[in-house]
């Protein structure tokens, strides 16, 4: 059994009213996330080619956009992590909200494609351990 003690226990109500908050931003992250990784196949790309002149100022443009990025996205998680609700899953857009249910602490899941709050599951069980609230 995991000893999971968030500092925060979200209802229902909670986490689905932050919802119109949270979309933005777990879109925003999954966007540049999304072009940081292009980017780093652009960097790959020009590996290969780096010792021919003109290519070195094209990689330092595509290590400077990684850094920036890799720096919004940390400031993005940040600002989940403060709430005290988890990312899961950036690409799928899969957030969890600590909350309390028959008098244990569970996890309240949502996915970004979802339009509100309506699954819960087991700290242990993760995203496939989903089941529908019953409210």
């Amino acid at each position: 059994m995991n000893q999971f003690e968030p500092d925060y226990l979200y209802t229902v109500q909670e986490a689905r009213e932050l919802i119109p908050e949270l979309r933005p931003l777990l879109e925003a992250l999954q966007l540049e996330q999304r072009r940081m990784q292009q980017e780093i196949e652009r960097l790959n790309d020009l590996t290969p080619a780096m010792q021919q002149n003109g290519y070195a100022a094209k990689a330092a443009e595509h290590e400077r956009l990684i850094l920036e990025l890799g720096e919004s996205i940390r400031e993005k998680l940040d600002q989940f992590e403060l709430m005290g609700i988890e990312v899961k899953d950036i690409e799928s857009g899969v957030i969890d909200f600590p909350s309390e249910r028959d008098g244990r602490v569970v996890l309240l899941c949502w996915k970004v494609d979802e339009e509100t709050v309506t699954h819960w599951h087991e700290i242990d069980d993760g995203y496939r351990g989903r089941q529908p609230l019953d409210e």
